[in-house]
Parts: C-alpha cells; sequence; structure tokens
C-alpha cells in the first residue's frame, strides 16, 4: 500500500512538472483528470455519488453518480412560485467530463430546463473537496448536505428513485437538488 501511495505521489510531482513546463493551460484538463483520481482516503464511503466521511458529506463525486442530471425538488418550486419568481434559477444540473452544465429552470415545469440559461463550470476534487471554477484559475469550494437520506418518491410509469436530496452552495449558486436513478421499471 505504501508503495502504491509513493507511486501516486512520484506521478502527482511529475504531472506538476509538466505542467510547469508546459503551462497550465495547456495541460488543465490532463491535471483536473489526475487530481480527481487521487487515493481515496479508506475512512470515505461513497453514497449514491456523495463521498460520507463519519455521517457526514464531504462532495459530490460526479463519476459516481447513477445519472449525471440533478434537479430541484417539486418543493423548492412550490417555495419560487409562492415568492412570484418566474424561474427557479439554477435549478438544473448536468455534471460530466470535467464539466458542470446550470441552467435555469420552468417554474411550473422545474423539470425542464431554459436552454439560453447556460453557465458552464469546470470541476476538480482536491483534498476531499469539490471546488467550481469559471476561468480554470480561480476555484471556489462547494459544500454539499445531505437534506434528506429516505425522500418521498414519485409512482408511476417513467419515474426515477430519488435516492438523496442534498443542498449544493457555492459563490454562484444554492439550492437543494435530487440525486436520482434510472427510470423505474414499474
Amino acid at each position: 500500500m505504501r508503495l502504491f501511495v509513493l507511486l501516486i505521489m512520484y506521478i502527482g510531482i511529475i504531472m506538476q512538472i509538466s505542467c510547469a513546463s508546459k503551462g497550465i493551460k495547456e495541460v488543465g484538463h490532463e491535471y483536473r483528470e489526475f487530481q480527481q483520481y487521487q487515493t481515496i482516503d479508506p475512512s470515505i464511503e461513497f453514497k449514491y455519488g456523495v463521498a460520507m466521511q463519519d455521517g457526514k458529506a464531504l462532495y459530490i463525486d460526479p463519476d459516481k453518480l447513477d445519472q449525471s442530471v440533478m434537479m430541484v425538488p417539486g418543493y423548492i418550486a412550490s417555495e419560487y412560485k409562492k415568492k412570484g419568481l418566474k424561474k427557479i434559477s439554477s435549478g438544473y444540473l448536468i455534471w460530466g467530463w470535467g464539466t458542470l452544465l446550470v441552467y435555469d429552470a420552468e417554474i411550473d415545469s422545474p423539470r425542464t430546463r431554459i436552454w439560453d440559461s447556460k453557465t458552464t463550470y469546470i470541476y476538480m476534487i482536491e483534498n476531499n473537496t469539490l471546488y467550481l471554477s469559471k476561468d480554470e484559475k480561480t476555484w471556489e469550494k462547494v459544500e454539499v448536505t445531505i437534506v434528506d437520506d429516505n425522500p418521498p418518491q414519485q409512482k408511476g410509469p417513467f419515474t426515477s428513485k430519488v435516492y438523496l436530496i442534498v443542498h449544493i452552495k457555492c459563490e454562484w449558486f444554492e439550492n437543494d437538488y435530487e440525486i436520482f436513478g434510472a427510470v423505474s421499471e414499474k
């Protein structure tokens, strides 16, 4: 195990030297991918894509999600309607390939994204923390908490199992989101 850790550290040093010699902009994507897959603390367990330690959510690992899309739960749409708002700001998230696409959602149909509202972020996991950036220069920490680990389920065709409801907060957006699985068979 120690040899493996030393090997990973050695590869990290080589990557950092490579980044310094080539310029981080050129190899930013490869460096981010390497950072994501550094050794994971053995005390961390994953629950539907959320890294947990001692019962506390640390970060979301998009590669461990069953589905890459997260949407706000129905109660968020109700809260926004009561406030008289016309859309749900940052109500629809799509994770993948080192990026996060964030869309506003329709107030009357929170599962529908507003196409021209897209904002793209780059994500990186480092030291058991998820970070987002708009420019790969300034990275902001993303806070994740579990809101409900046994959320109510919808019945019927074309519904998906909701595993968890999480609260995600960062400099650019904050909301509750459902982590869900594939379409149910019944």
